[in-house]
Parts: C-alpha cells; sequence; structure tokens
C-alpha cells in the first residue's frame, strides 16, 4: 500500500502515512521486508537439499519447461497414443 499511487497527489502514499493508519510502527514493515528479502535469497532449508528458495524455483522451471519441450505433440484424435 504504500507504494501504490496516490490518484490525488500522483505520489506514492509512503510508509510514514500508510503505517500510522493501519496502526503498526514503520520498523514492522522494514523488518518483515528484511526478513522476506533474506529468506528467498539466502537460507538453506534442509527439506530442499540446503538450496535457497529462488534456486529450487529456478530449477523446477528448468525441468518443467524442459520436458514440455521435449514432449511429443498430441493429437486431438480419440486413442491416437
Amino acid at each position: 500500500m504504500a507504494k501504490a499511487i496516490s490518484p490525488a497527489t500522483g505520489q506514492s502514499y509512503g510508509i510514514g502515512r500508510v503505517c500510522p493508519a493501519w496502526g503498526v510502527p514503520r520498523s514492522s514493515v522494514y523488518a518483515a521486508d528484511t526478513f522476506a528479502a533474506r529468506y528467498t535469497t539466502a537460507w538453506l532449508v534442509e527439506k530442499n537439499g540446503f538450496q535457497s528458495s529462488l534456486d529450487i524455483r529456478a530449477a523446477w522451471l528448468n525441468t518443467y519447461l524442459s520436458h514440455a519441450a521435449s514432449s511429443s505433440k498430441v493429437s486431438r484424435k480419440p486413442g491416437a497414443i
């Protein structure tokens, strides 16, 4: 919401205006942003083989796209396969 553009002024609302309206301290917003950035880039989770979530997503996408590209064309005729 803080990055949203005000239709009246054409400027972003900013964290300084949004946080008091929501009743949360600005430090909570900064902490959440820092946590999200750190988690998605640096934290390595054991269940994912100690790879970051970005690496897991990239590997899945690469596998999915290569499989889709190598699959044969599908026929619309019943029983063609």
